[in-house]
């Protein structure tokens, strides 16, 4: 017989329709905030984030390895907004610049929000970003024009349940 493990966080499974991003300046990286009040981005279709840390097995005496290694953390992020909210991302910005690439580094809040009647969300900051650069792909007949957009983090904060 095989048992199967359902565990979940904080007994409830998370999912997109439980995820709220907001994005906002970022104080410990610019120390201004040059995109006004933090808003929430609503017509995103896709966000991943992550970080992936560089290590390496070493070999001593024999076929085996004998210890590990371990280098730098490179983080990485992106997502797909619609080309509407990234005007609104450009239009918020107060510094004058009007080009996505000269916006100064910013925070994401990625927010996920349970349904249960405890109201627990768990969130986590993407911070130090800035959009070093954008991609638009229009096809004939498209109903919704999407841009992805590199986010080019330098850090990622996970957070822990809050009620």
């Amino acid at each position: 017989m095989i048992l199967q493990n359902n565990t979940t966080i904080n007994g409830v499974a998370y999912d997109w329709a439980s995820v709220i991003l907001t994005y906002g300046a970022d104080a410990a990286m610019s120390g201004s905030n040059y995109l006004g009040t933090d808003r929430q981005i609503i017509e995103v279709t896709s966000l991943s984030y992550g970080e992936t840390r560089a290590s390496q097995k070493n070999y001593g005496a024999g076929s085996y390895p004998v210890t590990k290694g371990y280098g730098n953390v490179s983080v990485e992020g992106k997502m797909t907004i619609s080309m509407g909210e990234l005007r609104k991302i450009i239009n918020a910005d107060i510094s004058g610049f009007n080009k996505v690439q000269n916006i100064p580094d910013f925070s994401l809040a990625v927010s996920y929000k349970t349904s249960s009647s405890d109201d627990i969300t768990v969130t986590d900051t993407i911070y130090g970003c800035s959009i070093d650069s954008t991609m638009f792909d229009l096809k004939q007949n498209d109903m919704n024009i999407e841009v992805e957009v590199n986010l080019n983090p330098i850090g990622i904060t996970y957070g822990t349940a809050t009620v």
